[in-house]
């Protein structure tokens, strides 16, 4: 692994769905690969290495009725700093998962088994584009009545789009 390739981690337990990812995505340059047969091994990942793109099997225990480990494992990965925003596909065998995938997860994609590979090779490449940027150094800039303003983006809470205007909700209340 080079310091500049991007690091995706792929979170699968079906050996099979694993290698097929893993030999769609190693035709991208400038990337490495960590595998991950549970959510265990996955937290280790991401807390030793900087994600730049999660791919989340649902179902990580097939043996288990109603697993849903892979969803667990994104909720709580959403809850550190570095991974709030990082971009996140799910695959999975299962139908009706996506709307709370989008939702409450805010997945990047959705790809129910058997996915199409060249569509899944196109979305992973689209996600590699994403520029992760430490959010204490990044700024929001806009022009109100001529002026121009900058916000510390670790500030803004929430942005409110009003048809005709746009409202900035900060931390500290304004």
């Amino acid at each position: 692994m080079q310091s500049t390739d991007k690091q995706i981690l792929i979170i699968e337990d079906n050996k099979r769905c694993m290698e097929k990812a893993c030999e769609l995505i190693s035709k991208i340059d400038g990337v490495f690969i960590h595998k991950a047969e549970n959510s265990e091994q996955a937290y280790r990942y991401a807390l030793k290495y900087h994600i730049d793109l999660f791919i989340v099997d649902i179902i990580l225990n097939s043996d288990i009725s109603e697993d849903a480990a892979g969803t667990k494992f994104v909720e709580n990965i959403r809850k550190v700093e570095k991974y709030k925003f990082t971009p996140i596909i799910f695959t999975t065998s299962l139908q009706d998962a996506d709307v709370y995938a989008y939702a409450h997860l805010h997945c990047y994609r959705y790809f129910e088994k058997p996915y199409d590979s060249e569509e899944f090779l196109t979305v992973v490449k689209e996600t590699l584009l994403f520029k992760n940027v430490k959010e204490e150094s990044r700024y929001y800039n806009y022009k109100k009545d001529g002026i121009y303003y900058t916000i510390k983006v670790k500030d803004i809470v929430y942005f409110q789009n009003n048809r005709s205007n746009v409202l900035i909700h900060c931390a500290d209340g304004t």
